[in-house]
């Protein structure tokens, strides 16, 4: 975690000196001084609604079973996951620590658990879903307009297509999605790529076996599914709303649904970038998708107001959460 924290740091820091460095300082507070603060404002309540969405999805997931903690801790947990998936590699750290905290308020194990595999594999079939609207209504148009669109666009989608699959597949046929993993792992022992493949292939049977019992504990119907993925819905549209006023508030003038499909390529490029926070992969992904939209203007100053929205701030406002819930912890240990 400390190693992460540094690195982030530096990455800051390093976007700070691009923009200073790449643009002319005076162009640079010209279009600070004269940008919409009224627009930053929508984009940070746009944030704000993000969190809640998730916290709402997650809130209702558990309710469907025998949990008892209240909204408040519900939000607490969301925020303590946002900032473990900004400073961990390929948001690995969220949701375990996010099962930890469940726990600590009265969930158990299995529980919280549960509740997170349903929730992830929830939002992961809504932003496919999202995604694949948007190929099928925009790809030709973004392809004619933005360089590598195609590619980039695809390659994400893919990805994120596939890990929904295999989802799915450890949900409802753990015993073929085992035997797929056995051909791939079996393959690459051949080519030298993995070694001790009978200790790999046991640890996975394990995970699947372990995956499944717990999706399949899962006492909630179709109701809180379908409500789950409204929020998801709901939740993944305003965080693409958030390019969209930062762009008006440069006044760069943008066409709403294009901004959407920019902001979900963008995420889409992102979140596949093994490193805390798509670091980047999200600025260059901004740069490719965005760049074209401000001819004159400046991008670099886009870009970092996007970052600071959408990664530092649930970074400050995670550790808000996280430090008062260790110092609630630690009263509560206090006899």
């Amino acid at each position: 975690m400390r190693w992460s924290v540094v690195f982030i740091a530096c990455v800051f820091l390093f976007m700070v000196c691009y923009v200073f460095f790449v643009d002319d300082p005076e162009k640079i507070y010209a279009a600070l001084k004269e940008s919409k603060p009224y627009f930053l404002v929508l984009a940070a309540i746009c944030m704000i609604g993000y969190w809640m969405c998730e916290a709402l999805c997650q809130y209702y997931i558990l309710k469907s079973g025998e949990s008892r903690l209240r909204f408040s801790q519900v939000i607490r947990v969301t925020m303590i996951g946002q900032l473990f998936n900004c400073i961990t590699p390929s948001a690995s750290g969220g949701q375990p620590m996010q099962a930890y905290v469940m726990n600590k308020y009265g969930a158990s194990v299995g529980e919280a658990a549960c509740s997170l595999l349903i929730r992830f594999a929830v939002y992961q079939s809504v932003m496919v879903i999202y995604t694949f609207i948007i190929l099928l209504f925009r790809l030709s148009y973004f392809t004619r307009t933005v360089s590598a669109f195609s590619s980039l666009s695809v390659i994400g989608f893919t990805v994120n297509s596939a890990v929904l699959a295999a989802l799915l597949l450890c949900c409802f046929y753990p015993q073929f999605a085992v035997k797929i993993v056995r051909v791939i792992i079996n393959f690459a022992a051949k080519i030298k790529l993995v070694k001790n493949k009978e200790k790999i292939i046991a640890r996975i049977d394990t995970e699947v076996e372990n995956f499944n019992t717990t999706f399949r504990s899962f006492k909630g119907g179709f109701k809180q599914i379908w409500m789950s993925a409204l929020f998801a819905a709901i939740q993944l549209t305003l965080f693409f709303m958030v390019p969209f006023f930062i762009c008006h508030a440069l006044s760069v003038n943008i066409n709403f649904f294009d901004s959407i499909s920019l902001a979900a390529f963008t995420f889409l490029l992102s979140s596949f970038v093994p490193l805390p926070g798509g670091s980047g992969g999200a600025e260059g992904g901004f740069l490719l998708f965005f760049g074209g939209q401000f001819a004159d203007k400046s991008i670099a100053v886009a870009i970092l107001l996007w970052r600071i929205m959408t990664f530092y701030l649930p970074i400050l406002c995670g550790s808000f959460f996280y430090l008062t819930n260790r110092k609630t912890d630690d009263t509560a240990k206090t006899p």
